[in-house]
């Protein structure tokens, strides 16, 4: 099914209070979205991650995907250090990292609909320790 909701987005004629649902609805922009595991891309695999000195070089893949988003960082709740990119590449080298330290990583890719990125579920988090 789908779920809508009427409000502020709404242009909405005849109705004279809220609890009035006869009338005429003009609906100005709709988007249609799907919810669950066909949604987005499959879910994201991080391949290999390869550590350089103050560098993490990514290699992953989710299926479907036409765009990724990466990111690591210092704490496994992704809070702390934290560094992001977008990219339709399938390796990411993240530089400019801290000297000898232990980095969380994971990334999700998006399916494209309508002009729209929907993205799929973050792959499993792995470590790698910078050289």
């Amino acid at each position: 099914g789908i779920k809508m909701a009427f409000g502020a987005f709404l242009d909405v004629k005849g109705l004279e209070n809220e609890n009035n649902m006869h009338g005429d609805v003009e609906v100005k922009d709709f988007k249609v979205f799907a919810e669950g595991k066909a949604a987005g891309a499959g879910k994201a695999k991080i391949k290999k991650i390869t550590a350089g000195k103050k560098k993490l070089k990514i290699k992953y893949k989710a299926s479907g995907a036409k765009k990724y988003q990466v990111q690591v960082a210092l704490k496994k709740n992704f809070k702390k250090g934290l560094k992001k990119k977008t990219t339709k590449k399938t390796t990411w080298t993240f530089k400019g990292l801290k000297q000898k330290k232990k980095y969380y990583v994971r990334v999700k890719g998006a399916k494209s609909y309508g002009g729209t990125y929907i993205y799929g579920k973050w792959s499993k988090v792995k470590t790698k320790k910078t050289k």
